[in-house]
């Protein structure tokens, strides 16, 4: 029992030392909710796609070209930032019905949409030409000089971004700061778009506190949409990285996030920049799915900025990802090589305690067993020994994300609320459900052919199938797969099924009378599907 309570300490250390905390309190909470938005993200786009159904619907009934246009116009806002092949497409029809409608407004309106687009979609060259068409006269009569000078400044910062030529990026650098200069000038106190801009310029000149304070106090002042507040949180944590505060830098960018993806937006910087910094800290497990999300919505978007902005991180995030999981799979091997001498170590302990010859023999073939079975198959090992450490690694995060939600509880509600959830069994038996879906998958991915083999063994009418639509297996072919790992022992069996012996004694019995051929060796049979050696 000593080595027992040993090994256990130890292990108890590594798990300990494997899920200790990086992050603050707060920070913690916020990366834990973004986990989930992002795990629930199906959701949110379909409320997306919901609402450009809706606005689709109404072209049915449309026939006139204004109506049509602002109809098309709706779109295009659904689809700027989240589908830029929809967008394109989007905009070169809008300047077609533009042009047919002869509404000058109309023609500028759709020309300033379709350069903003240009310039999202990385195509300078054609939202140049465009931009050269507008007769900024023309514009101002209109009041759409606002909307000129923003797409401006966009056009010279992305041609900033992508010159490779010292030279020219100074002079749109130059030229980007005269069009944002302007656009400050021009917008309306009340417009958010002000404050963008003006705490980008502070962010230049390198006044952190100041635009920190101008943004929180329009947070405070509230009537922000989800978009809005994606912003004005991104910029935040851009403010307090330039000013070293790495810790607000992660809640801001995670809150940011979390907005990005409920809006949602697929042409956003705040999950990205956000696994950049969680790699430097250390957390490559979040860092990789951060980065792996962040360029898959860019490809579906294709952003070609982020696109080349995300492939200059990936390939330093996935490296070290995967050395931190072979550093964790050399541990669980560990872990394995220590489980096994227990086993050993327990088996002597108990065969020299144990006086009756007649125990101490029951012992020696129960051991003799257990070892024939760690030798029984090179596939079989690998893949278990690759589901256990799945299995631990998913269990750790489990256990710490249980741990924290506990916290949660027994801060918020109460002792007496902790105590309710620590009696309640949900989470053993959704623990379990997980668990033996796991254990159907890899069972099947070993033998893939059992239940027809299985099958074989059976009378027509007494053939059994896996139950549901997830083809999980039933109480009877987990039995018989058991059997077939070799856990022949009707105690081990129900006590890993959670049926009672009898229970299991009687499926035993049930599946021996229903053998085509001899009942006798009829588990003999059972242990014999799949074998190739």
């Amino acid at each position: 029992m000593k080595i027992l309570n040993i090994f256990r300490a130890a292990i108890g250390l590594i798990l300990l030392s494997s899920c200790q905390n990086r992050f603050s309190d707060q920070v913690s909470d916020q990366l834990e909710r973004l986990d989930q938005v992002l795990e629930n993200s199906g959701k949110y786009e379909n409320f997306k796609q919901s609402r450009i159904k809706a606005i689709k619907s109404r072209l049915n009934v449309q026939t006139e070209l204004e109506e049509r246009y602002w109809t098309y116009k709706e779109l295009w806002n659904e689809y700027n930032r989240y589908d830029l092949d929809s967008t394109v497409s989007l905009v070169t029809y809008k300047m077609t019905l533009a042009e047919k409608s002869s509404d000058e407004y109309l023609i500028l309106d759709s020309k300033l949409d379709a350069t903003d687009t240009y310039v999202s979609s990385g195509m300078y060259h054609e939202a140049f030409e465009l931009s050269e068409m507008l007769d900024t006269a023309v514009l101002r009569t209109y009041s759409l000089m606002p909307r000129y000078y923003h797409v401006m400044n966009n056009l010279y910062s992305g041609l900033a971004l992508a010159s490779e030529d010292v030279v020219m990026r100074n002079i749109y650098m130059k030229r980007r700061e005269e069009y944002r200069s302007r656009l400050h000038d021009f917008i309306g106190d009340d417009d958010i778009a002000r404050l963008f801009v003006k705490t980008e310029m502070m962010l230049d000149e390198g006044r952190y506190a100041e635009a920190i304070g101008e943004l929180e106090g329009r947070l405070e002042a509230g009537k922000t949409t989800t978009h809005e507040n994606a912003i004005i949180h991104y910029m935040m944590g851009l403010a307090y990285r330039k000013s070293g505060d790495m810790d607000s830098t992660l809640l801001h960018y995670s809150k940011s996030a979390i907005y990005d993806m409920e809006t949602p937006v697929r042409d956003y910087k705040s999950l990205y920049s956000l696994a950049e910094l969680l790699y430097e800290k250390g957390d490559y497990e979040r860092a990789y799915r951060y980065i792996t999300r962040s360029i898959n919505d860019a490809y579906r978007a294709n952003i070609r900025i982020n696109i080349e902005s995300i492939n200059s991180l990936f390939p330093i995030i996935y490296d070290s990802y995967n050395r931190s999981m072979e550093a964790k799979s050399r541990i669980l091997h560990g872990l394995l090589g220590g489980i096994s001498v227990l086993l050993v170590l327990l088996a002597i302990v108990t065969a020299l305690v144990i006086k009756d010859r007649k125990s101490l023999a029951s012992t020696n073939r129960r051991l003799n067993r257990y070892i024939s079975r760690l030798k029984e198959s090179n596939e079989i090992k690998e893949t278990y020994i690759s589901r256990y450490i799945d299995l631990c690694s998913d269990y750790i995060g489990r256990l710490d994300k249980y741990r924290s939600e506990l916290r949660k509880i027994a801060k918020n509600d109460g002792v007496e609320a902790l105590t309710r959830e620590l009696r309640s069994t949900e989470v053993i038996e959704k623990e379990l459900q997980e668990f033996y879906a796991q254990f159907d998958a890899t069972f099947l991915d070993l033998f893939p052919d059992f239940i027809t083999q299985l099958n074989n063994l059976l009378q027509e009418d007494k053939k059994i199938y896996p139950k549901g639509k997830d083809g999980l297996l039933s109480t009877e072919l987990r039995v018989c797969a058991l059997i077939r790992l070799g856990v022949t022992d009707s105690v081990k069996i129900s006590e890993f099924l959670r049926r009672s012996v009898s229970t299991i004694y009687n499926y035993r019995v049930k599946m021996r009378n229903a053998a085509v051929d001899s009942r006798e060796d009829f588990e003999q049979r059972i242990m014999k599907i799949g074998k190739q050696f």
